[in-house]
């Protein structure tokens, strides 16, 4: 195993220490290839989906760090933008790749920490959940179904909500019908056609879903 590994660009020994690079194969390789080498790498090295403080439907960038010796500063910047790329293949947007201070190891290595971040939004963190997600640690697996299932289902539900607007101004403005009237057509609350035929506001999840 370790021989045929070996020949596909392993690195041996402490990663922190030495160059390290996605395999130019790999760069060449088809989705699923490149989304498993993902995934493992995502599940190894990166802290699961997480709910944010600020509300319960909120959650956490995901990001991804590694450490490296402050003279393979450089190598470690193109290996990150190396994964961006892969990413990007896959159509999943990195917002940053940001530099931190490390620390210093049990050899007297100073090191340096590198953290990819993703874009923060609904329709980026779904495909990443999706296309990628997490391999080989059960923990992340579960919870990254667990968000990917509620995050697809709150798309759903604006996307419906998205629908109903766009009928309750085409029946505002081709029939004239007053808002009492649309609400009890659609099925929806009088102050919601209100709010989207007299003040222009935008959709939003309804409060009987569970933030």
């Amino acid at each position: 195993v370790f021989n045929f590994f070996s020949e596909l660009g392993i690195p041996v020994g402490r990663k922190v220490n030495q160059e390290i690079l996605v395999p130019k194969w790999l760069l060449r390789a088809s989705m699923q290839e490149k989304a498993e080498f993902l995934a493992a790498l995502f599940g190894a090295d990166c802290m699961a989906t997480s709910q944010s403080n600020k509300w319960g439907g909120d959650f956490n960038c995901i990001r991804l760090s590694f450490n490296k010796a402050q003279q393979l500063r450089t190598e470690g910047l193109k290996y990150a933008q190396q994964i961006k790329r892969l990413l990007s293949d896959l159509g999943i947007k990195v917002s940053q790749i940001k530099e931190r201070e490390g620390n210093i190891r049990v050899d007297k290595t100073v090191s340096i920490k590198l953290v990819i971040t993703l874009a923060k939004s609904v329709e980026n963190t779904i495909t990443f959940l999706k296309k990628v997600g997490y391999r080989y640690c059960i923990e992340k697996e579960i919870t990254g179904n667990q968000w990917l299932y509620y995050l697809k289902a709150r798309q759903n539900v604006l996307n419906e909500r998205r629908k109903l607007r766009i009928k309750t101004l085409q029946l505002r403005e081709k029939k004239g019908w007053v808002k009492h009237r649309i609400a009890k057509k659609l099925g929806i609350t009088d102050w919601q056609v209100g709010g989207w035929i007299y003040y222009n506001q935008g959709t939003s999840l309804p409060w009987s879903f569970p933030h």
